[in-house]
């Protein structure tokens, strides 16, 4: 939990539901809660997108889904300026029917942040690729 993460210490959190699943994109009210923890303690936050469980081989669908999901994380920012400054970035990742890292996905998601002040870490699909020096 967030609260745990704060007294043990932490600088980073990444915010995401069903963690036993690999983690999911969380609800707006989770990234809310954990905000309020996270600022007064100058924690840095992250927050999960991701759709599904499974694999990272996303569906147009799927990535429309996504890409609106990241857009409520920006309004999160834009909107309560006590929230803006530790509402750090966003995790993701994509990868195409071959294991690579499907580049058209990532760029849509870099062009949604740009200008945002958000930061974009790529997660752990990046393991699951078909080749990792070379997603790398």
């Amino acid at each position: 939990s967030a609260y745990n993460a704060a007294i043990g210490g932490a600088h980073r959190v990444e915010v995401c539901s069903s963690l036993l699943e690999g983690g999911l994109t969380p609800s707006i009210g989770l990234v809310l809660q954990i905000l309020q923890i996270c600022v007064p303690r100058k924690i840095e936050v992250h927050v999960m997108i991701r759709p599904r469980c499974g694999d990272f081989l996303y569906t147009e669908q799927e990535m429309q889904v996504m890409l609106t999901d990241i857009e409520h994380i920006i309004a999160i920012k834009r909107k309560h300026a006590n929230y803006a400054h530790h509402l750090k970035g966003i995790v993701s990742g994509f990868l195409d029917k071959n294991g690579d890292v499907h580049t058209t996905h990532l760029q849509r998601c870099l062009d949604k942040i740009r200008n945002t002040g958000l930061q974009f870490t790529f997660h752990r699909a990046i393991d699951m690729s078909n080749d990792i020096m070379r997603a790398l």
